[in-house]
């Protein structure tokens, strides 16, 4: 095994931010380095050897902070090499990789996937709880699964001749730097007990959803409002069209003056139905129509001139309101059972489809989601129209969906309790279900929550 303290890895500037270095507020020597890394690769030992010969001992050590600060902020790629030959192209914090002892013991960790690259010319390999990608060349992604695809725990010094067993033209000391920087990604793991410990408190799905969606230092994923799809695509408009479903229900508004309770008494008051409960009751077009004012829009915008905007009484990521409501009704006085959506433009309810087996199956399963609660007065379903969020934002989409979610079921929690109408958030949803009852695409627009309306609570607290 080569003895050497540090994997040497070229360093480069990242894809999709070259452009943006040489403008940052750095010093005009500095800006030549950054930019070098445009038209070339440079190791670490070339830029000691620029600072000691050009700048002196004081000028290196600046050049090393500055690296080191690139690299904190996810703005450098790292190269390794072989004999000329790309081995693997790293992006995330491998600026100090350090080597792995032949001895040490490694095990593939469970949170690691593999995807093809966009381009096809290598294999991405990447870790739910990191935000490393490493992208390897086939042919050595090739040697390398088949040399570990067991998952048995081995010693590094194995692994690294069975791979060599398979590529033989690729030397000692690539295999073992190619080993160092994954177990420095966390693809694989020597330190078992924190893996097995986080294998039994997150699931796969959940950690990687976590992590991408949470700014990490090193990482290079974009996040925020940099418009991503401007220019590329039309953004969706504020208020969904509903043309399609022309037959529908104007709904009663509410007014200030229907309520008498103040928002002390409505927090007191804010419940999911109690255990006890176990039949539901039925809810009236009035009291439903009351309910879904406080989903209504109140006035309409744009912002920055960019895309359409409105107000609710509610608030939404940079208001964007992708959220959309329709309603599985199924015992409402006034209305006749089916799918509806709720229009907050001009507060009606469009009928979607009649009363149908996909939404009576949707129906028992949200009654079997609370585990108590049979035959609810309504079920509003929360779909996303995705788009007007991925337009805007960039790696935190869907997170901010969520967080919208929540904020949601917050107003419509207090809203039953200001209304007297006895509701419920729902912990699950069937998406599949639900474009078969609309005939809606569940990647255009996928549905992400549902709340009960269970129906209207014994205590009218309603001045009308």
């Amino acid at each position: 095994m080569p003895e050497k303290s540090i994997v040497s890895l070229g360093v480069q500037l990242s894809e999709g931010i070259k452009s943006g270095v040489s403008n940052e507020n750095l010093d005009e020597w500095f800006k030549a380095v950054a930019l070098s890394l445009e038209t070339g690769l440079c190791s670490i030992d070339d830029f000691l050897d620029f600072g000691l010969t050009y700048l002196g001992q004081r000028g290196a050590a600046s050049i090393l902070h500055k690296l080191q600060k690139l690299n904190d902020d996810g703005l450098l790629s790292f190269v390794l090499y072989d004999k000329g030959k790309v081995v693997a192209l790293c992006h995330g914090d491998f600026l100090n990789t350090p080597y792995v002892g032949a001895k040490e013991e490694l095990q593939l960790s469970p949170y690691s996937f593999l995807r093809p690259t966009k381009t096809g010319h290598g294999v991405s390999f990447e870790v739910a709880d990191s935000c490393c990608e490493i992208v390897i060349e086939k042919d050595i992604s090739a040697a390398l699964l088949r040399s570990v695809l067991s998952n048995e725990i081995q010693t590094v010094e194995a692994v690294a001749n069975r791979i060599r067993e398979y590529l033989e033209d690729v030397t000692e000391e690539a295999v073992y730097s190619l080993l160092s920087v994954l177990i420095h990604g966390g693809v694989f793991v020597t330190g078992l007990t924190k893996a097995e410990n986080m294998q039994t408190i997150w699931e796969f799905h959940d950690l990687l959803f976590h992590n991408r969606s949470t700014q990490v230092g090193g990482c290079n994923f974009r996040q925020g409002a940099s418009y991503p799809l401007r220019g590329k695509i039309a953004p969706l408009p504020a208020l969904r069209p509903c043309c399609d479903w022309p037959e529908f229900i104007e709904l009663p508004r509410l007014q200030p003056r229907d309520l008498s309770i103040s928002f002390w008494d409505v927090l007191q008051q804010r419940r999911s139905p109690p255990d006890g409960m176990e039949s539901a009751d039925t809810i009236h077009l009035v009291d439903l129509g009351y309910f879904l004012s406080m989903l209504e829009i109140r006035n309409s915008g744009v912002e920055n001139g960019l895309y359409d905007t409105t107000r609710r009484l509610y608030a939404g990521a940079g208001a964007c309101y992708e959220l959309e409501f329709y309603l599985i009704i199924e015992r409402c006085v006034g209305i006749t059972p089916g799918l509806y959506y709720y229009n907050p433009g001009n507060h009606t309810l469009h009928l979607v489809a009649k009363w149908s087996h996909s939404l009576q199956t949707m129906s028992k399963r949200a009654e079997s989601a609370t585990g108590r609660i049979r035959s609810p007065a309504a079920i509003i379903l929360i779909s996303a129209r995705f788009g007007r969020l991925a337009w805007k934002y960039e790696g935190i989409a869907y997170s901010l969906c969520l967080k919208d979610v929540g904020v949601v079921f917050s107003h419509m929690y207090l809203a039953g309790a200001a209304l007297g109408v006895e509701v419920c958030g729902l912990g699950s949803v069937d998406g599949e279900l639900f474009e078969q009852a609309s005939g809606i695409d569940r990647l255009e627009e996928p549905l992400v929550a549902q709340f009960m309306v269970v129906g209207s609570r014994t205590s009218d607290l309603l001045t009308r």
